[in-house]
């Protein structure tokens, strides 16, 4: 987006609505609204925060124009395009104290032995987690990375982010351990509608 509008050589005017995870909207989204409305005070956005699922739906609905999601576990419906954005390794957060926090390398076995904080039901760090581990023991099963890392640091368990989950770690707290050697890694995508979509924000020229 601050591509298309640094290109415009001009201003933009109108009102986008942009869906995405907890991680999407802090990691991916803000930063980039910060300085498109910087740079465009005419553009207007309003940021809704939800499940990937959900918010893919109101993509499909029309109550969103666009939305940032992470690696769908299913292939987009049709009327709905999918672009990759970016991809981050998974990882683990532990207290600096804990048996994992310094080890190289970390396994789904590894993982297994402890309690384990991760995103809720519907996310797809949840999907990979019952997936890989399907006996797990997830004691939090939050609805954002930041609540994962602080339930992390008060010593509930180990979590399961990505990368970019993790740019600003909570205090006491050790996080983007290395994961296992054949790494699954959880991607960033932009989804829109492929027909019947809002008109686009107006570029005006000058």
């Amino acid at each position: 987006m601050r591509e298309t509008a640094l290109a415009s050589n001009g201003t933009y005017q109108g009102r986008v609505s942009i869906g995405g995870g907890s991680v999407t909207v802090e990691t991916i989204i803000a930063p980039v609204v910060g300085r498109l409305l910087t740079d465009h005070p005419g553009l207007r956005f309003s940021v809704r925060e939800g499940s990937s699922d959900d918010i893919e739906r109101a993509v499909m609905g029309g109550d969103l124009d666009l939305a940032v999601v992470t690696t769908p576990s299913e292939p987009a419906p049709n009327g709905l395009a999918r672009r990759r954005l970016m991809a981050a390794p998974l990882g683990i957060c532990t207290r600096p104290s804990h048996p994992l926090a310094h080890r190289r390398e970390v396994t789904w076995d590894d993982l297994g032995q402890w309690p384990i904080v991760t995103m809720r039901p519907g996310t797809v760090l949840h999907q990979w987690l019952r997936e890989y581990l399907p006996d797990a023991e997830a004691v939090v099963e939050a609805m954002s990375a930041r609540t994962v890392q602080t339930m992390v640091a008060q010593g509930a368990g180990v979590g399961l982010l990505a990368r970019f989950d993790t740019l600003q770690p909570a205090t006491d707290l050790v996080c983007g351990s290395p994961w296992w050697t054949r790494s699954r890694s959880r991607s960033a995508w932009s989804s829109v509608r492929t027909a019947n979509r809002r008109d686009p924000p107006s570029s005006s020229v000058g």
